[in-house]
């Protein structure tokens, strides 16, 4: 998502500079701790003079919006939403023209907002038509790579190598840096995979 413009617009909206701050899951979780009402669902956090706004998650890290300015409780609620709504507009009406892998993880990026907003009963938007697979019945599975954090795995050779195992198409959404999540038909549980016996007498 272009998250430089809502910062750009922001700026000169509150006349105050915004800077992008990455930091680990934990250290979000500390700052959130015996705040109000967990500050709205842990949208932003006030620290000092500044204000956080949590934009989104990426494995252990928790990637937010700083701006340096003393902000009314108004002010912040209204930058919540603003966030939410710019999140809802770009996840769900972005073109789909790019890679496969970047329509995967725009499909992630939909997923994980449902999931933390509670609403996982939405149904797909007509941004993700591209992609039929998605509105037939899936097998959902989820694969764990258990390797060392300075290896990194190739999007399009992994899932080369699991259509390759499954014999099947699939889809593959990386969810984490070691997580994915594989959607296909009921095949992937047959017994062809693995090696099965349904062809012998």
């Amino acid at each position: 998502m272009n998250w430089e413009r809502l910062k750009v617009n922001l700026e000169h909206i509150l006349n105050a500079p915004a800077h992008f701050r990455d930091l680990p899951a934990v250290e979000w979780d500390k700052l959130c701790a015996g705040r109000a009402a967990a500050e709205r669902e842990r949208k932003s956090v006030v620290c000092g003079n500044k204000a956080l706004f949590y934009l989104f998650a990426s494995g252990d890290t928790v990637h937010a919006l700083e701006v340096e300015a003393r902000l009314a409780p108004s002010e912040r609620r209204l930058i919540e939403m603003t966030v939410d709504a710019y999140r809802e507009r770009e996840t769900v009406h972005a073109p789909m023209t790019d890679s496969e892998q970047e329509r995967m993880l725009r499909l992630r990026d939909w997923i994980l907002y449902h999931l933390e907003e509670g609403t996982a009963d939405k149904p797909l938007p007509d941004a993700f038509v591209s992609e039929p697979a998605l509105f037939e019945t899936n097998v959902p599975l989820l694969l764990y790579g258990d390797y060392s954090d300075n290896r990194r795995v190739a999007y399009d050779e992994l899932k080369k190598l699991l259509e390759s195992f499954f014999d099947a198409s699939i889809l593959l959404v990386p969810l984490k840096d070691k997580e994915w999540l594989i959607l296909g038909g009921e095949s992937l549980l047959s017994d062809s995979v693995g090696g099965g016996d349904k062809d012998e007498d």
